[in-house]
């Protein structure tokens, strides 16, 4: 690999600090594998040469395919590919007139459903939302087999301690045909969080080796916030980013080398007057611009970006912050892009109607992206000669050959004529009209009922306890 000079300065300061402050493994495994590639381990922290750390980050390839249940979703993750996953983590839903709660099962259902009804998304699943009635011990398998049961895109899964993330494996043994055939094709993957600064849990430690054992693919994404995890300004932020994010990827390529990474870099500024996070200002979209460049010069795929805002409600505020951030993240080429809708409260929440709007804001970039075709055909000059000086196109046999295809015409976003009084429940009426017609779209996938009787009981076996409810909800109920 060869670094940019442009990026020389981060990359230098991140080598530096994994060989002179190093990063802290709450693992006895992960500390044991780092000796025994001859890192220095003093206590719980590993300190990092640069010819090894990189000779390791190197093993991890450079793109992979992601398969689907059903084949026609596979993607590719890397290169100029990119590929859209939902919403992720919330623990609060918003409805439409603006208040919160606590997320419900019903509620990741009805994302569920719309996802694998929407053709914008190939991957589905993970923690959409977090239902509160879930127990937390038995939320992973739970999530996995609800997923499995209403989608067959590729799937996203959740993190959980150890025996929850081995009950997850064994519902995807049960759906692809056992441990040896799961672990030849990469077929779910997760998110790695390192907790900044500079140190990983135990229990991320564990996740980690459940997928890196199996060669399934993990993102590797350091959230640092500039001023609270991380230093004030961005490049010290992103340099300490990227020292987490290459030494967690090292340990995956040390346990089982060619094991697919993604390299994540969530960083963002924290605001100085409350310390919380902000993911709708300027200096996000700056973070996922960088990480993507860094990602590139290591060779890896990358994941990042998303309509983020800070916004509480779909309003001004969180048009405009969304569309900078994926505006951002798709111009960068990312991957994988986690959080690509429905996302309010700077990840805090999610609201369905904002899930929706998200949609239209990507399809908008999409064609934005394809740039404008100089061909014969579309420069027109015969279009332009016929109708000559003073006339006008409406009418002409060029506009009707391409009117419906070179120009994007939005569902939502209102172009009528000015009316003489605004309507204020216009938007939100098309966003709710168009949620219940996506949920009365949508159209359970195939699976065996053997096999859904056969993962129903391992589950139940195994302590999990499951309400009817969430597997015989029809769809209209969401």
């Amino acid at each position: 690999m060869k670094i940019p000079d442009s990026l020389m300065p981060l990359h230098e300061t991140s080598i530096r600090v994994l060989s002179k402050v190093g990063m802290r493994f709450y693992h006895e495994k992960a500390l044991e594998v780092f000796h025994g590639h001859g890192f220095e381990v003093d206590k719980d922290i590993v300190k990092f040469d640069s010819e090894r750390l990189m000779s390791a980050v190197a093993k991890a390839p450079a793109e992979f395919t992601l398969y689907a249940r059903n084949p026609k979703h596979d993607v590719i993750i890397g290169g100029d590919h990119i590929e859209f996953a939902p919403c992720y983590g919330s623990s609060f839903t918003i409805d439409p007139d603006g208040h919160y709660r606590e997320s419900s099962v019903r509620d990741y259902l009805a994302l569920v459903r719309i996802v694998q009804q929407c053709d914008l998304f190939n991957i589905n699943g993970g923690i959409l939302v977090q239902p509160s009635e879930l127990p937390s011990e038995n939320a992973l398998p739970i999530l996995t087999l609800l997923s499995i049961f209403n989608s067959d895109k590729c799937l996203f899964s959740a993190n959980g301690d150890d025996a929850s993330t081995q009950l997850h494996f064994s519902l995807l043994e049960l759906l692809f045909g056992g441990s040896k055939a799961l672990s030849e094709k990469p077929r779910t993957f997760t998110i790695i969080n390192s907790l900044s600064p500079l140190q990983i849990g135990r229990e991320t430690i564990d996740t980690l080796f459940h997928y890196v054992d199996r060669k399934q693919p993990v993102a590797i994404s350091p959230a640092v916030m500039a001023g609270t995890t991380g230093p004030i300004t961005l490049s010290g932020t992103l340099a300490l980013s990227n020292a987490e994010a290459l030494a967690v990827i090292a340990l995956a390529q040390l346990v089982n080398p060619g094991t697919p990474v993604i390299y994540g870099c969530q960083a963002t500024a924290a605001d100085m007057r409350t310390g919380g996070i902000s993911i709708g200002g300027p200096e996000r979209s700056q973070c996922i611009k960088i990480g993507a460049e860094l990602a590139r010069a290591y060779g890896l795929p990358y994941r990042s970006g998303g309509c983020d805002t800070d916004a509480h409600a779909v309003d001004a505020q969180c048009g405009s912050e969304s569309m900078m951030a994926m505006l951002t993240t798709c111009q960068s080429k990312t991957n994988l892009v986690i959080h690509s809708a429905g996302i309010l409260a700077g990840y805090a929440a999610v609201s369905l109607e904002k899930f929706i709007y998200d949609i239209e804001t990507i399809h908008s970039i999409n064609r934005f992206r394809q740039g404008v075709e100089l061909s014969e055909s579309h420069l027109a000059y015969d279009d332009i000669a016929n109708v000559g000086i003073g006339g006008e196109y409406l009418t002409s046999p060029h506009t009707f050959e391409h009117c419906r295809n070179v120009t994007w015409t939005p569902t939502l976003s209102r172009r009528s004529q000015l009316e003489s009084k605004h309507d204020e429940n216009f938007l939100k009426n098309k966003l709710r009209n168009e949620i219940t017609r996506r949920i009365a779209e949508y159209k359970t996938p195939e699976i065996s009922p053997d096999l859904k009787k056969e993962m129903i009981e391992m589950l139940e076996a195994k302590g999990v306890t499951l309400n009817s409810d969430w597997l015989t909800l029809p769809s209209s109920a969401t």
